[in-house]
């Protein structure tokens, strides 16, 4: 393990752990929103925890941003010579323009449009209108939802899968117990995983592609295979590759796991079923979807690791091993990134479309871990077989 766990490879993995974490923040919307109001755990707590709950309190929002929206465009000159006296008349006026809005007209538009009275009203306009969604319609969409993501170039899966449709039905179902939640939760966890696991299967290779060649140049290969006993050291160095990527695999998935649950952490005990769900397999709260990212994450390293050091095995030279790694990384870090990362345990994992059955990313890389677990065994037995003279 000491000679996996080294200065210069983990300077590496740290390196990838931060161009990560900068992705992460840059382009999840846990990142990406400063702004108190648009911040997505604010949306998700602000009127309450339920649909049920949230619709009194934000119906009286709405109430009360049109009073005070008709007090302050009732004192706007350019607002009243157009008849636009409060938000039934503003609403009038804005459908009767034409498709070519005057300038003055347009000026109008952006100055009524940066009241806060305004933006509170239209928001919560929109909000009541997406949980005021009868239960048919809620169905509906779901099932229009999952054709098109199990569908192919833009042609919707017709009919959809037993497991789909049951699945639709599960959570068309629960209408009465849809959450308040907020979609760019459940996004900002989901959209983490690309980044998230290419990472991990990165990580993994950095820390461990050099113990076999390294051995390799300073004559520890040789001494190996004077003897049957030497040759079985290859067994315990897989063994070390393959704890070493599982262990770091944990560490990099748990720092992720740690800051996403700090950022949302009044939402963690919240369903993930709310009134624009996103089509998960499971019926999971916020806590147990990061929780499962995390346990998902760590075959994927651990396999990404003892994949990679198997087709690599012993260079001559750092050189030739960076040449022969890089196409192979590449490849692994793409699987673990592009096709087990992307929307994991939803209905639009890439892999869903053809294995249209819950939990089959866990299972892709259970299958890769295991190869990978073959493959060494096998080469490990092979050489305890060989005689001296080979």
């Amino acid at each position: 393990m000491r000679k996996i766990w080294r200065p210069l490879p983990l300077m590496g993995v740290a390196a990838v752990c931060m161009v990560t974490w900068l992705f992460i923040v840059g382009n999840t919307p846990l990142g990406a929103y400063t702004d108190p109001d648009n911040d997505p755990v604010t949306l998700s707590t602000r009127y309450g925890l339920t649909v049920e709950q949230a619709k009194p309190a934000l119906q009286r929002e709405y109430d009360e941003a049109v009073a005070q929206f008709d007090r302050d465009v009732a004192s706007v000159p350019a607002a009243r010579a157009r008849g636009v006296v409060d938000a039934r008349s503003y609403e009038a006026w804005d459908a009767g323009l034409p498709s070519t809005i005057g300038e003055s007209d347009w000026e109008l538009i952006v100055q009524l449009g940066e009241l806060p009275s305004y933006r509170t009203m239209s928001q919560a306009s929109s909000l009541l209108s997406q949980i005021d969604e009868s239960p048919g319609h809620f169905e509906s969409s779901l099932r229009q939802y999952a054709a098109m993501a199990l569908g192919f170039r833009n042609e919707p899966r017709d009919p959809l899968p037993a497991l789909a449709a049951r699945r639709v039905e599960r959570i068309a179902a629960q209408y009465d117990a849809r959450s308040m939640l907020d979609l760019n939760i459940e996004d900002a966890v989901s959209s983490s995983g690309p980044p998230l696991f290419a990472a991990v299967a990165v990580g993994a290779i950095l820390l461990t592609m050099s113990t076999l060649t390294q051995d390799r140049q300073t004559g520890m290969r040789r001494l190996q295979w004077s003897s049957r006993a030497g040759r079985a050291v290859m067994g315990t160095q897989a063994v070390a590759i393959g704890l070493s990527s599982a262990l770091l695999s944990a560490v990099i998935a748990g720092l992720w796991a740690g800051w996403t649950a700090h950022r949302v952490w009044p939402c963690l005990n919240m369903p993930l079923l709310s009134y624009d769900p996103p089509l998960l397999w499971f019926d999971w709260t916020v806590a147990q979807y990061i929780a499962a990212v995390v346990l998902t994450a760590v075959p994927v390293g651990a396999a990404s690791g003892l994949l990679a050091a198997w087709i690599v095995r012993a260079r001559p030279n750092m050189i030739r091993l960076l040449i022969a790694v890089i196409p192979v990384g590449a490849v692994i870090a793409f699987i673990a990134g592009r096709l087990l990362g992307v929307n994991l345990y939803m209905l639009r994992n890439p892999l869903s479309r053809f294995v249209t059955v819950p939990g089959v990313e866990p299972g892709v890389a259970l299958i890769g871990l295991a190869l990978g677990v073959a493959l060494w065994a096998f080469s490990v037995r092979r050489l305890r077989r060989r005689e001296l003279s080979d």
